[in-house]
């Protein structure tokens, strides 16, 4: 049985992440941002995420966790600003919004389902 894997190498993001299939990202009232989505298993999901200047959010709640590594750039939350080599982790039914003044690169990984709240 033959398995496929993925790699990418993060270290040198702009030249690796070039080719990869960006989609838009703008469900559950987001704006600015582009995902390419590594992996899914039901409601888990790995993907990398892309924030152009001036991406926002809308509050949203999470029914699992959200785990965000900045691989560039930075994004700021009600919990302050993250910046490139930050590691958040958002518990389970957590409520945030976020915006990215100047961008951001993003590896995340998050389970359960995220929902607008309006």
């Amino acid at each position: 049985m033959m398995i496929e894997i993925v790699k990418i190498n993060l270290k040198d993001s702009k030249k690796s992440l070039h080719n990869l299939d960006w989609n838009d990202h703008t469900n559950n009232n987001r704006s600015g941002a582009q995902i390419n989505t590594l992996y899914e298993n039901g409601d888990k999901s790995i993907a990398l995420v892309r924030f152009n200047p001036g991406a926002e959010a809308k509050p949203h709640i999470h029914n699992g966790f959200e785990s965000i590594f900045v691989i560039e750039g930075s994004y700021q939350d009600e919990f302050g600003r993250h910046i490139e080599g930050d590691l958040i982790i958002y518990p389970n039914n957590s409520v945030h919004s976020w915006s990215s003044q100047e961008g951001a690169l993003l590896y995340v990984v998050w389970g359960g389902i995220v929902e607008s709240i309006d």
